[in-house]
């Protein structure tokens, strides 16, 4: 379609006036005995084309135009890597404070790796259950003392 499409350099055509671009279109019209259009190259070089639309989608071409600006054309596999997706950005969640531990908490931290050490093998339920009890049987000094500290974290 060489004989039938119209290449022209973009500074070139940018030079150019509306009456200009008009008559250039009118010539290569009586010339193809069709409708033609300008469009952008799409595909990299700063070049305008100027032919009749079919020359511009046959072999996977493909002519884009965005309201308000001039048509490009672009090759269709080149169209696959151009496409892109607009995300809403995402609602921020509710801050979440973490609870400070209460007493048994920090009982429980503090003597957790302690019966891991002397039972191996034993399970977190395990453990928790063991240190419950002992916390149950605990005097009142021992359990103020982690009242004081869980206290001191507020």
């Amino acid at each position: 379609p060489f004989s039938q499409v119209l290449c022209l350099e973009g500074d070139f055509y940018r030079q150019l006036d509306d009456t200009a671009k008009l008559f250039i279109a009118r010539k290569l019209m009586e010339h193809v005995q069709e409708s033609v259009l300008y469009v952008n190259d799409g595909n990299g070089p700063d070049r305008v084309y100027l032919g009749a639309p079919r020359h511009f989608v046959v072999g996977g071409g493909m002519i884009l135009q965005i309201s308000g600006y001039a048509p490009y054309w672009i090759r269709r596999s080149m169209s696959k890597v151009v496409t892109a997706t607009i995300l809403a950005p995402p609602e921020p969640k509710d801050i979440k404070i973490p609870r400070p531990p209460n007493a048994y908490i920090l009982y429980r931290k503090e003597r957790h790796h302690q019966v891991k050490d002397e039972n191996p093998g034993i399970t977190n339920n395990e453990i928790s259950q063991i240190l419950g009890k002992a916390w149950n049987m605990e005097s009142n000094e021992v359990r103020q003392k982690y009242k004081d500290m869980s206290q001191q974290v507020k």
